[in-house]
């Protein structure tokens, strides 16, 4: 069914600014979503930090709005231009949000380099993915950017071909 979508525009007058740590996953995250998306989009250093110092994405509208923290900046960069990053449904949506929190609460606090935490991660996936390409429906979406960018550093880092016999379906979706 139809449902509310905040206005598109095919094209952009001027480039969105996100200000954040460049080195960041959460950066990579965003940068990512705008290229797909093909929303200009111009890094500057910086952002804010949370009180327990962790590093938070700050996106500023052409309307001088700002936009804090990684999901709601890439919520509004999937639905910038005319893409179905963020879903094609109000169910996908959903989906997507749903994925996105696992990935915040779950991916993005788990321990990567130890190998029990990285198994639970890849394994949730792996049980998902046995039957799906993608994270939710049948394109690349917002889910599978945040996912993806969240793991790639500790998948290089335990091997991918090392990975792939326990994780196939895992690692062809990485």
């Amino acid at each position: 069914g139809e449902f509310w979508r905040p206005p598109t525009r095919r094209a952009m007058a001027a480039a969105l600014e996100l200000a954040a740590d460049p080195a960041a996953p959460a950066t990579a995250k965003v940068l990512a979503a705008a290229k797909l998306a093909g929303v200009p989009l111009r890094l500057v250093s910086g952002g804010e930090r949370t009180p327990c110092g962790l590093h938070v994405p700050v996106l500023t509208l052409p309307s001088g709005l700002k936009v804090r923290h990684a999901n709601a900046v890439l919520r509004r960069v999937g639905l910038s231009m005319e893409s179905e990053l963020a879903g094609s449904s109000f169910v996908e949506e959903g989906q997507i949000d749903g994925w996105l929190e696992w990935v915040s609460l779950e991916v993005d606090h788990a321990e990567l380099s130890d190998p029990a935490e990285l198994a639970a991660i890849l394994e949730a996936l792996e049980s998902h993915l046995k039957t799906r390409t993608f994270l939710v429906g049948q394109r690349l979406t917002l889910a599978d950017v945040s996912a993806a960018c969240s793991l790639r550093q500790a998948l290089e880092k335990a091997g991918l071909d090392t990975l792939r016999a326990k994780y196939p379906n895992t690692i062809r979706w990485a």
